[in-house]
């Protein structure tokens, strides 16, 4: 049985992870000597640190294997990133390890905003799913 539950600190880990496996078009990103974690600190642990009551997992008899993150308004969401999270991130990667890293870590020290194009509409969420949870009906619960 899956239960879904608001994000604890203990599932950062797990987050990160999903992230990762998630990353490139909902395969696997992960390759030898790529900097994984980077994809986690942009895309996931802003959310678990800055929006926590947002922030929900999928946890099955092997562990979590589901998120979903989200923000209520993107704008200030964004602005508490480029004030709180990114700033020690920024001072921490300054070179990307491997090529595959560097469009992450252009990412990261590019301003975070709203695209004008989504002004009409103020939240937005992320939802990740690891094979084993798809098609389950979880990303809709």
């Amino acid at each position: 049985m899956t239960q879904l539950r608001l994000a604890i600190p203990a599932d950062i880990a797990s987050v990160y992870a999903i992230c990762l496996a998630t990353a490139d078009a909902g395969q696997d990103a992960g390759a030898p000597g790529r900097q994984g974690e980077l994809y986690g600190h942009l895309y996931a642990g802003p959310y678990l640190d800055l929006a926590a009551r947002f922030a929900w997992v999928a946890e099955d008899g092997e562990g979590v294997c589901a998120y979903a993150l989200a923000t209520d308004d993107s704008s200030a969401f964004y602005a508490r990133m480029e004030a709180a999270w990114l700033p020690p991130l920024r001072r921490q990667y300054q070179t990307a390890i491997s090529p595959l890293d560097q469009g992450l870590l252009d990412r990261l020290h590019a301003p975070f905003t709203l695209d004008p194009r989504l002004a009409d509409w103020p939240g937005h969420l992320h939802i990740d799913l690891l094979p084993r949870c798809q098609g389950r009906g979880l990303g809709a619960a």
